[in-house]
């Protein structure tokens, strides 16, 4: 999901993804919303559970507006060391994926074009320049899943700082 879900359903709207009746018939099929959900971000779910739209219909539009390079992550395999850049749980917590280095940019798969906070802490914290490409965020989990293994590499979380040795990046917002 996005840290605007509101604004990517009134996008996929104008960009006639779905329908504004497609809309109301999901908000309807998840209300009475659970206590500490976000209403659009279930709503987009289940726009993308009943096939009204699909994850990569969403995120090739957003490529598009926000004119992020879109990647397909089912075949990644980033090494080791970039790996430990960015711990597993941060990973799956911001759905972001380092890929490579590319010079002294790193190249970092996310699922959130609105998310520059988690971008811009990436970068602070590493001190690299961060270069996103967008992938589908059910396409990144998976990446995620595959890339670390099922094995935790990296740390606790705690404030941003970067963890000796590793220069890996611990995220989280006050």
């Amino acid at each position: 999901m996005t840290t605007a879900d509101d604004y990517v359903i009134q996008f996929i709207q104008d960009k006639g993804l779905v329908s504004p009746a497609d809309v109301t018939e999901a908000r309807a099929a998840i209300e009475p919303v659970p206590d500490g959900q976000n209403a659009d971000t279930l709503a987009i779910a289940k726009l993308v559970e009943t096939g009204k739209v699909a994850w990569p219909q969403i995120t090739a539009a957003l490529s598009k507006e926000f004119d992020m390079e879109l990647i397909d992550v089912t075949q990644v395999s980033p090494s080791d060391d970039i790996l430990k850049l960015i711990s597993r749980e941060q990973a799956e917590k911001h759905n972001i994926l380092p890929l490579q280095m590319d010079g002294t940019e790193l190249l970092l798969a996310i699922s959130d074009p609105l998310d520059t906070e988690t971008i811009d802490s990436v970068s602070r914290v590493l001190k690299l320049a961060i270069n996103p490409k967008l992938a589908s965020p059910d396409a990144l989990k998976e990446a995620i899943s595959r890339c670390y293994n099922g094995g935790q590499i990296g740390g606790s979380l705690s404030l941003i700082h970067i963890s000796e040795p590793t220069r890996q990046a611990e995220i989280s917002y006050a």
